[in-house]
């Protein structure tokens, strides 16, 4: 930390020339290119006892992050004992303090803190997709946070039914999304399902397998554009196709703007009449998810932050877009 200090970190209440201002009275030497130096010096002004929590830490821990809006504050918590009032910070003070981790310097909630932060301002979609990559970066545990979850705090309701349909198997945020697509229209999945030949013989995993069926649900990313990765894609289609099953492959603006396409394939595959207005469950999810410009006003909001151009600085805190 002295080190910081010395050669990047300066306090004072005037900018010197090519220094760039992270809050009142602490700058850092030009401006920053990465998130751990602009919440190093942050924490020169924070009480012994704060650490990061919520969006900030679960950034820190490179969990799945939905998008943020760029507005979005550094989030300390801290002790009963201070207050901190800053701009660009929200603070949570708590009753009482857990033990907090070191990860390259910067003093970070445990991963059950930062779930309980969470679910009092994101919306159930986007806590899905927190509470997915923490029980899957081995942070914690499902066991873990149903603890966590027990009293009737603010988001804990949220939190306990995420738990109930979280599965850490998913390898991607939109294999989440596509996931709580299926849920939300009362389709019934399994995650990476194997898909064997007759005689045993592996053929694929699949992203979602629609459960009585022989059809497969699946995340198609920019990278499967890619000439080398096509032709895999095909020849991974044919052996599925030879094994008896079926796949569809869906991308992000699928899940988003044409969700009624990937829900009319899966009545076709369960035999169900096709009835659009199912959809309107997964529009109200994201509608107040971060997904859209209206959930990330609305977390700002929440939050009690002002829309107001926010600085590089800020962006690099949490890798806002």
């Amino acid at each position: 930390m002295e080190s910081i200090r010395a050669e990047r970190t300066i306090r004072s209440q005037y900018l010197p020339r090519r220094w760039c201002r992270v809050t009142t009275g602490v700058h850092l030497r030009a401006e920053p290119n990465d998130r751990a130096s602009v919440l190093l010096a942050w924490q020169e002004v924070l009480p012994p006892d704060a650490r990061w929590t919520h969006l900030t830490a679960a950034a820190i821990r490179d969990w799945w992050l939905p998008p943020l809006p760029a507005q979005v504050p550094v989030l300390a918590a801290h002790g009963p004992d201070h207050r901190m009032r800053r701009a660009g910070l929200v603070s949570i003070r708590r009753k009482r303090t857990v033990p907090y981790d070191i990860m390259n310097g910067l003093r970070v909630d445990p991963a059950s803190e930062i779930i309980a932060a969470c679910a009092r301002h994101l919306s159930e979609l986007d806590l899905v997709c927190v509470v997915t990559a923490a029980v899957r970066s081995g942070a914690c545990t499902l066991a873990e946070l149903r603890q966590v979850a027990a009293p009737s705090d603010r988001g804990m309701r949220a939190l306990r039914r995420v738990l109930a349909r979280t599965d850490a198997r998913h390898e991607s945020i939109w294999e989440v999304l596509l996931a709580e697509l299926h849920h939300a229209c009362g389709i019934p999945v399994r995650a990476q399902h194997e898909v064997s030949a007759t005689d045993g013989t592996f053929v694929a995993r699949g992203d979602l397998w629609l459960v009585g069926t022989r059809r497969l649900h699946e995340y198609d990313g920019r990278w499967h554009g890619a000439d080398r990765q096509r032709r895999a894609d095909l020849r991974r289609e044919g052996r599925i196709l030879r094994a008896g099953w079926t796949r569809r492959g869906y991308v992000a603006d699928d899940l988003l703007y044409r969700a009624v396409r990937i829900l009319e394939d899966a009545d076709q595959a369960i035999g169900r009449t096709h009835d659009p207005h199912r959809i309107r469950a997964w529009h109200r999810l994201v509608g107040r998810s971060l997904f859209t410009p209206s959930g990330r006003t609305a977390l700002l909001r929440r939050l009690g932050v002002q829309e107001v151009e926010p600085s590089l600085v800020a962006r690099r805190a949490l890798g806002a877009a």
